[in-house]
């Protein structure tokens, strides 16, 4: 009766133990583009530009402007490669003050 619990135990603590979580939820990408917008966006509408996931399947820029509107750009788009390395470079002034205007 004693080797029965005990065996019974130690299976118990070994599933528990082992239990593994989904590590793919941690590892999938959040923001991968399947569609390409080809309108340019002014920089000074610009607030944020970044490299889609190394783990989608489409090598994208996401543009996300001052409305909070999220565009997806081929990577190739130069325009964007442009802009990008200007908000790399430099403060964006328009951004700044706009984002002053707003809470002062």
């Amino acid at each position: 009766m004693k080797t029965i619990c005990l065996t019974l135990a130690l299976l118990l603590l070994t599933v528990f133990h082992s239990y593994a979580a989904p590590h793919g939820m941690e590892a999938s990408p959040t923001s991968c583009c399947f569609q390409f917008a080809t309108m340019r966006v002014p920089l000074n509408k610009i607030v944020s530009i970044k490299k889609t996931d190394n783990n989608c399947l489409l090598p994208a820029l996401i543009v996300t402007t001052v409305r909070d509107r999220v565009i997806c750009y081929e990577l190739t788009e130069p325009w964007v490669q442009k802009a990008m390395h200007q908000l790399k470079s430099a403060t964006h002034p328009t951004a700044v003050s706009r984002s002053r205007s707003q809470w002062g």
